[in-house]
């Protein structure tokens, strides 16, 4: 339900499956999705899934080694990320769903969490944020943290690192703002009338 609230499956990039098959179990096996929708709500889960995700990858030639060990990064990254936001250990409604896709030419990782959104973990610490926009465009920019130590902000330093090395695109949506960063740059910014819960993060890589 949540996903379709979100009009998950007529952002950018994503298949054009039906929702409903991809939900099926068990579901069907389609080449192009490395991952099909997970829910993950711990970091034990987490870590089930990269091995899953890893073994689903070990017979795929169609990309390098050194990328496949970048994508496990990556997407170990995102996910510990979404749990910490999320709140997926100390509050057990906490969770976040992870989909992979590959196509000829490109990959697809989108992870969306049911946190708090970026908005409110960063109105606290930054009074100069009055809006979702702002909120992720400061993360993307600034790399805003809410950590009060200042000690966080790494987790899109390696985000970014991979959008560079594979010429990458990235979507975050959250509240009611749609944010589009590639080439090192905000590329579009989008407000809508609907505002939704936590934050889905959509990242594009070209093969290499």
């Amino acid at each position: 339900y949540y996903l379709r609230q979100i009009n998950f499956w007529h952002l950018p990039y994503i298949s054009r499956m039906p929702y409903n098959e991809l939900l099926q179990h068990p579901m069907k096996i389609y080449d192009q999705i490395f991952l099909p929708i997970k829910e993950i709500n711990s970091f034990a889960e987490l870590s089930d899934v990269t091995m899953e995700y890893r073994d689903r990858q070990s017979s795929n030639n169609s990309i390098g080694y050194n990328q496949k060990a970048d994508l496990l990064m990556l997407l170990n990254t995102l996910g510990e990320n979404c749990l910490e936001h999320s709140n997926a250990i100390a509050n057990k409604e906490g969770k976040f769903y992870v989909f992979i896709e590959e196509d000829k030419n490109r990959i697809v990782m989108s992870v969306i969490d049911m946190g708090i959104g970026f908005y409110q973990n960063l109105a606290h610490k930054y009074q100069s944020v009055t809006t979702d926009s702002e909120a992720i465009c400061g993360v993307l920019k600034e790399h805003m943290t809410s950590r009060i130590n200042g000690g966080g902000g790494a987790g899109f330093y390696t985000v970014e690192g991979f959008l560079k090395k594979y010429k990458g695109k990235i979507m975050i949506r959250s509240g009611n703002a749609v944010i589009y960063y590639e080439f090192g740059d905000i590329s579009k910014k989008i407000e809508t009338k609907e505002s939704v819960k936590g934050s889905c993060i959509l990242i594009e890589l070209e093969k290499m």
